[in-house]
């Protein structure tokens, strides 16, 4: 019968939540593992030498992108030593911080270029990408040439998502009841959550996909067909996504058939 359709559809998008939005912390990991007569001071040393090393890589791929050498070390003094951590920022924050990094600088004529503030940007745009889709992204990737590919694929997808938004076609599907035929209800709510981008830029339609490992090896001709069939399954965009989507199954299921 449709309903029990509807129950066991239901339920698939119940059991997705995790109210555990804080990350989990593999076990071991607590303290440091020091083997043979490798020595404290010694492992401090080799700690410090990692980040010193992180933060002189990340200072030549920001001087990739056509930041002065003094302007790339204001971005790592403020704490932006990695790809990770420019990802955490959103675009305000990246914004934020380089009006902050002018302001600081005013005497000293520091200057970040337009197109290099652009080209920031970018990388910024591709590594969240990176992430959502579970790819990996490195440092040695940072060119001036591949921030201007993405450049054009940020703002090509910020007017389409716009464009998108302003027409807004798709029709909310209506309260599945007991008459309500479960094939057509289910097409036209999977073509609705196709329509509406949630957080991270993300369409919903991702959050009831049917497969859960993505293929990596399939070439997508639309970048809204990787995100749903690629889009990881974890973290904090998903948990805010899954419960839009979960909250708008429950409004248009509470009164149908038990």
């Amino acid at each position: 019968m449709a309903y029990c359709h509807l129950y066991t559809y239901f339920y698939f998008i119940q059991a997705k939540v995790n109210p555990n939005l804080n990350p989990l912390i593999p076990q071991g990991q607590g303290a440091a593992n020091l083997g043979g007569n490798e020595q404290p001071v010694d492992v401090v040393a080799q700690l410090l030498a990692a980040v010193q090393n992180q933060r002189f890589l990340m200072g030549q791929a920001l001087m990739r992108l056509g930041l002065s050498e003094v302007a790339a070390r204001e971005f790592t003094n403020n704490g932006i030593n990695s790809l990770q951590r420019l990802r955490l920022l959103n675009e305000d924050g990246l914004d934020r911080l380089i009006k902050q990094i002018h302001r600081d600088n005013q005497g000293a004529g520091l200057f970040i270029p337009f197109f290099s503030q652009e080209s920031v940007h970018a990388i910024h745009f591709w590594v969240n990408r990176m992430y959502i889709l579970g790819l990996p992204y490195k440092l040695d990737q940072v060119t001036e040439e591949y921030a201007t590919l993405w450049n054009q694929a940020r703002k090509s997808e910020k007017e389409a998502t716009r464009t998108t938004s302003a027409l807004d076609l798709v029709k909310q599907p209506d309260p599945f009841k007991k008459e309500t035929k479960w094939r057509q209800w289910k097409e036209s709510m999977t073509t609705y959550l196709h329509s509406k981008i949630g957080h991270a830029g993300l369409p919903l339609a991702y959050i009831i996909r049917e497969q859960d490992v993505p293929n990596y090896n399939k070439v997508f001709s639309m970048v809204h067909d990787q995100l749903v069939e690629c889009a990881i399954l974890t973290g904090p965009e998903y948990n805010i996504n899954n419960g839009l989507v979960y909250d708008l199954l429950q409004s248009l299921t509470l009164n149908g058939p038990a």
